[in-house]
């Protein structure tokens, strides 16, 4: 075997690993595969959402287009907090429907707090418990929904808010789900492990390490 060469090309593997997805069409490719696998997501509109941030035009990986999803959904939860808030103020709405206001206020401020823990959690890697903390945002507009449905014939005048935060987090809650960014964080410390065998002149291990890291972009794809 040419080991010479494994020596030479693990570096550039890294790379390649690393930026897997590094090409103009990842956020195209990322919501087709989003919009096929979750119902509540159309297409059309995770490439919008994407593009209404600028990072994600040199966005490189679906870590990176995970953190851009999260930052979209504080930001619009965020946003929802002044407009319940005038709503709450406005004399056409009964005593029934402004409880049902207070309640969504009260869910769209833990869903703030949700998504921010689910921040920290990508950030220390800890992607099932982000997972779970989107999961726990994503309840919000459900539940505020369910509240005006209690009473016959009331109106919920955030249908389309509601609707919108759904789409967002049901992003960010593919991005977590998808088991490509434990895949390629297991890839980077098998040839984290095979630079050092190469120190160590144990070629055979570290093309047993490199193998292993090159199979998680096969792997990814398996999982669409």
């Amino acid at each position: 075997m040419n080991y010479s060469f494994l020596l030479i090309s693990a570096p550039l593997f890294a790379a390649l690993v690393l930026h897997r997805c590094a090409d103009a069409n990842l956020v195209q490719d990322t919501c087709k595969k989003i919009s096929q696998r979750s119902p509540l997501v159309k297409y059309d509109f995770c490439v919008a959402a994407f593009k209404s941030d600028p990072s994600s035009r040199t966005a490189r990986s679906l870590e990176q287009l995970a953190f851009i999803s999260l930052k979209l959904d504080t930001s619009n939860a965020k946003a929802l907090v002044p407009r319940i808030r005038s709503l709450l103020n406005d004399k056409k709405f009964d005593e029934y429907a402004k409880r049902c206001l207070q309640d969504c206020l009260d869910l769209y401020s833990d869903a703030i707090s949700s998504l921010n823990d689910a921040v920290a959690d990508f950030k220390a890697r800890d992607y099932m418990k982000a997972n779970i903390d989107v999961s726990a945002a994503m309840e919000a507009p459900d539940t505020c929904e369910d509240q005006f449905k209690e009473k016959q014939g009331e109106a919920t005048p955030l249908t389309k808010e509601n609707s919108y935060f759904t789409q967002l987090t049901a992003i960010s809650l593919s991005l977590t789900n998808m088991d490509c960014l434990d895949l390629y964080s297991d890839a980077i410390s098998s040839l984290n492990d095979a630079v050092a065998d190469f120190k160590a002149r144990d070629y055979m291990k570290a093309n047993i390490d490199v193998s292993a890291a090159m199979e998680a972009p096969d792997t990814c794809e398996d999982q669409f």
